[in-house]
């Protein structure tokens, strides 16, 4: 069952990666489709991962898989409260939901552009997919669950330090 389940979120990602791909070729994209494509892929990933939790914890009869969903949802709910605040914060208007490229810190050039790329990496939503899609068909969950709840507390928490630097504030 698990790897049919593979199957099928390699399914999504690919038809998620099309879709934007279809829209630029025919000249469709809006803001309205961007915002609607962003919001329905963070569902997606909320979605899969409390099946992969509830899963885990009918497996096991234990309640750990609940604690590292929380702890999932709370670290992705931060984060991404995190990114649509710092637009108010910096002074525009209307937030969106977008990670911004950060600025490099004493860094310039080659070394800067492969800085940001590394930043980015984890968090394109391919990695995440292509990590799920491994879970499934390996069977790790508890570890690819434990692998996205701490990476993104780590990340928001990486984000928030690195926004009060730039806004010089002390929150």
């Amino acid at each position: 069952m698990m790897p049919l389940a593979a199957v099928f979120v390699l399914g999504w990602w690919f038809f998620d990666r099309a879709d934007g791909q279809l829209a630029r070729r025919q000249n469709t994209v809006s803001a309205w489709g961007a915002w609607l494509d962003g919001n329905v892929d963070e569902l997606a990933d909320v979605g899969l991962h409390v099946a992969v939790g509830s899963v885990l914890a009918v497996q096991t009869a234990a309640s750990w898989p609940w604690w590292l969903l929380v702890a999932f949802l709370g670290g992705k709910y931060l984060f991404v409260h995190g990114l649509t605040t710092e637009e108010h914060a910096n002074g525009e208007e209307e937030p969106v939901l977008c990670e911004p490229h950060p600025r490099p810190l004493f860094l310039s050039g080659k070394a800067a552009g492969w800085l940001r790329r590394l930043y980015h990496l984890p968090g394109n939503a391919d990695v995440r997919a292509h990590l799920l899609v491994l879970a499934l068909a390996t069977g790790y969950l508890a570890a690819e669950l434990a692998l996205v709840a701490i990476y993104y507390n780590v990340r928001w928490l990486v984000r928030y330090v690195l926004v009060a630097r730039r806004l010089g504030g002390t929150r």
